[in-house]
């Protein structure tokens, strides 16, 4: 509990970066699923989603813009939608979020692009424990000059 509290208010390893999945599990309360890329054949034990790329065809942050990964980061996020509403027996209000002006809400209505993702409450991990209270952005600031 210490350990949980002293991290409090930071964000956890390999979180806070782009591209990563929002679940709004309830108001002011979301759940942030890193998507991590990775050369690597196996994932090692890290949270979220791990995406395996070929060195010899997929330079970073090139991948990130081009369309293959976009219509693979959408699978992705429609796999991860079906899979907490089959895991929780209702509905699961999911944002994909590509960069800080980029991102694609999935509802029961459908898939909306906004250039605006979601934003303050309280952040947590894919464990479902708090990470940070009171955030403004869902992203590390020091990061945002990286992506663009």
């Amino acid at each position: 509990m210490e350990t949980e509290l002293k991290n409090l208010g930071k964000f956890h390893e390999h979180y806070g970066r782009f591209p990563y999945i929002v679940h709004r599990m309830f108001p002011a309360i979301y759940m942030q699923i890193p998507i991590l890329f990775t050369y690597e054949q196996e994932a090692k034990d890290l949270p979220g989603i791990t995406v395996a790329l070929k060195s010899e065809k997929h330079a970073w942050p090139e991948v990130l813009h081009s369309d293959a990964m976009h219509d693979q980061l959408k699978r992705i996020a429609r796999n991860v939608k079906r899979n907490i509403e089959q895991k929780h027996n209702r509905e699961a209000q999911l944002c994909l979020v590509i960069s800080p002006n980029e991102c694609i809400y999935l509802s029961e209505s459908g898939e909306n692009e906004s250039t605006q993702p979601p934003f303050g409450g309280t952040l947590c991990n894919t464990e479902g424990k708090p990470m940070i209270l009171a955030i403004e952005n869902h992203w590390r600031e020091s990061d945002y000059e990286a992506i663009i």
